[in-house]
């Protein structure tokens, strides 16, 4: 414990000059934390080295996080859009999937590795591109809406994406798959309507009496349980734990006493969060990637550049105005945070050395550094396209 509070204080230390300086110069304070974690871990300083517990705590603020930006998403604001952001959502992972896996393909030492690692690239990072549209007051708009279905697509997208990879292992017997993946899809139905009953049809009723009698440490503790609970499960299903936080938050939003709930669990989201960007940074080692640098530049722009094309593209096709659509392809150009799960699960079945995860880690990290700077020089959408 005692090693976990000094690097927790270290980061704490380290991290306001970065924070100045990034929110000095307008690029926002997420690029500060990821610059801040570059900066004193492996390939910067050197003085932090053991991330795990860090790692740990800091999955705990993205938690709370998606909680609170389910909190905000009331259904009714969606409407009858739901099917069109859908089709928008599956024909994004579909799209860019196959384009970033030709991509990835001639470095790929199996084509199984190669496909399973182009459909990961696809996938954006949840907590930087919600964070960015509440940083930006663009939540609400009728781009920060598609952005959300996008995301929550690729969040349930985690299910059969991991389970593909024993199914097209040639070591491992087809049968055992199978049973194995009927198992995962049952349990993550399971799971979501478990979430949905117990969030939307229990809980708010429970909250809404501890509310009206003021017992606000009752009441604390009620959503700490809601909240991790959520996750808990969502994990035990194998879906994403953030995944769990949010479904839960949306069923909740509807509740008399949401802005309550907000305002207990905001506080302690912020630290966590925070430290979930200088965890990104932290898992860059520059030491592991000394012999690959020449693919990782050619991999960081290439996968922006393919994903924003893709992205624009569809976006004009599904009928979204000019503007909204390169908006939108900026903000989601990036790789998300769920590649670092699947790169171990790559790892473990030996289509990836450990030298590759650890380049295409830093590529994945190096693209949400690449978020914030862009976002810079972007400016926000205006009134006209706020959803009513």
């Amino acid at each position: 414990m005692n090693s976990i509070l000094r690097e927790i204080c270290l980061l704490l230390i380290l991290i306001v000059p970065c924070l100045i300086v990034s929110n000095r110069l307008h690029f926002g304070s997420i690029l500060g934390l990821l610059a801040g974690g570059i900066l004193i871990g492996p390939s910067g300083f050197g003085l932090i080295q053991t991330t795990g517990a860090i790692h740990n705590i800091a999955d705990v603020g993205v938690i709370l996080f998606l909680f609170l930006v389910g909190l905000e998403l009331h259904p009714a604001k969606i409407g009858k859009s739901w099917r069109r952001l859908l089709v928008f959502g599956i024909l994004q992972i579909l799209l860019t999937g196959v384009v970033l896996s030709a991509i990835v393909l001639p470095i790929s030492t199996y084509w199984t590795g190669a496909l399973v690692g182009g459909f990961t690239l696809a996938m954006s990072s949840t907590a930087l591109v919600f964070q960015t549209l509440r940083d930006r007051n663009e939540l609400n708009t009728k781009m920060g809406q598609t952005a959300v279905a996008i995301l929550i697509v690729q969040d349930l997208a985690v299910i059969p994406l991991l389970a593909i990879i024993p199914i097209i292992n040639p070591t491992v017997s087809m049968t055992s798959t199978e049973t194995t993946t009927s198992i995962t899809i049952i349990g993550a139905v399971t799971a979501i309507a478990l979430l949905l009953g117990i969030s939307h049809f229990i809980a708010p009723r429970i909250i809404e009496h501890l509310d009206r009698k003021h017992d606000s440490n009752s009441l604390a503790a009620l959503i700490g349980l809601i909240v991790l609970g959520s996750a808990f499960i969502a994990d035990s299903a194998g879906l994403s734990m953030a995944l769990g936080g949010f479904i839960a938050g949306v069923s909740l939003s509807t509740s008399s006493s949401a802005k309550r709930i907000d305002q207990l669990v905001r506080p302690h989201q912020t630290l966590l969060m925070a430290l979930f960007f200088v965890s990104v940074g932290l898992s860059i080692n520059r030491h592991e990637i000394s012999g690959s640098f020449t693919a990782i530049l050619i991999m960081l722009p290439c996968v922006l550049i393919a994903k924003f094309l893709c992205l624009y593209a569809l976006g004009r096709v599904m009928g979204s105005a000019n503007r909204a659509s390169w908006r939108l392809a900026l903000l989601l150009s990036q790789a998300g945070e769920f590649g670092f799960v699947v790169l171990a699960a790559c790892f473990s079945v030996g289509w990836a050395t450990a030298t590759q995860v650890a380049a295409a880690t830093t590529v994945i990290a190096f693209t949400m550094v690449a978020t914030p700077i862009i976002q810079r020089f972007v400016p926000p959408l205006g009134d006209l396209d706020r959803c009513e």
